[in-house]
């Protein structure tokens, strides 16, 4: 039989499998810089374990509530961040950064963001939004204790700290943010989804269509034009068109931020 066990520390996780109590197990964040792309350990060898590098249909992300922050804000936010030190820092350089939702792992062209951090952008963006740098309140970010998020938060902070945005975090527990996000009470959030969809037409509908709002829409997004391409997509039946009209939605997100 196939038995699992929970076991939430990492460290403990790792002894468990090297004194032969564990088969198998998804390596902790922080042993992910020691794995190789051949799949070796550089950590303890003689334990003979050995590692296996593959896509997840899983991502992180800043969340914003919609109708909390207005669209300049948004689009200032997101041209602000470098998201390559994100990802490197978060996980360890095993992760890769989009520009949109769907996950890497199910043979779609993600959206990368090549050229898409522009701090000068950002800066007039912020002129044009309802926030004024060292007036206004911080944008308070709401982390929690699961997937490194309140390191996220940090490196966050310092990265719009350059455009001239302040923001403020506030660490609760994982099922308190949710309630928050659910009941629109909060402006931004960090937050990782594991799909369990494995092709972008069920994620993006889920995430995106207002009618998922207040869950899985969490940010409250409504674009009615948006909205009828998510219906189009339901239907498509061309793989390669079906891909084509998901990258123009995500594209069409990622101006809306």
């Amino acid at each position: 039989r196939v038995e699992f066990r929970v076991i939430n520390n990492d460290q403990l996780r790792l002894t468990e499998i090297q004194n032969g109590n564990v088969d198998l197990m998804r390596a902790p964040t922080s042993l992910l810089s020691t794995i190789t792309e051949e799949g070796g350990l550089t950590l303890q060898q003689s334990l003979e374990l050995e590692a296996e590098r593959y896509d997840t249909f899983n991502s992180s992300f800043i969340g914003f509530n919609t109708e909390e922050l207005d669209r300049p804000l948004r689009r200032a936010i997101s041209r602000a961040l470098d998201r390559s030190e994100l990802v490197n820092v978060i996980t360890y350089g095993a992760g890769q950064p989009t520009l949109g939702t769907v996950p890497r792992g199910m043979g779609y062209p993600v959206l990368t963001p090549e050229n898409w951090q522009d701090l000068n952008l950002a800066r007039e963006l912020v002129q044009k939004s309802s926030y004024t740098p060292g007036q206004s309140p911080p944008v308070e970010l709401l982390v929690h204790g699961q997937k490194n998020t309140r390191r996220l938060g940090e490196l966050v902070s310092q990265q719009l700290s350059e455009v001239g945005i302040s923001v403020a975090i506030d660490q609760l527990e994982y099922n308190t943010v949710v309630q928050r996000m659910v009941s629109g009470n909060t402006e931004a959030f960090a937050l990782s989804l594991e799909y369990v969809y494995s092709a972008p037409a069920p994620i993006l509908f889920d995430v995106f269509h207002s009618s998922k709002t207040p869950a899985p829409n969490f940010w409250r997004y409504e674009s009615p034009s948006v909205d009828s391409m998510l219906i189009r997509l339901r239907s498509r039946a061309n793989q390669s068109r079906s891909n084509e009209l998901a990258r123009k939605i995500e594209q069409s997100v990622a101006r809306d931020a």
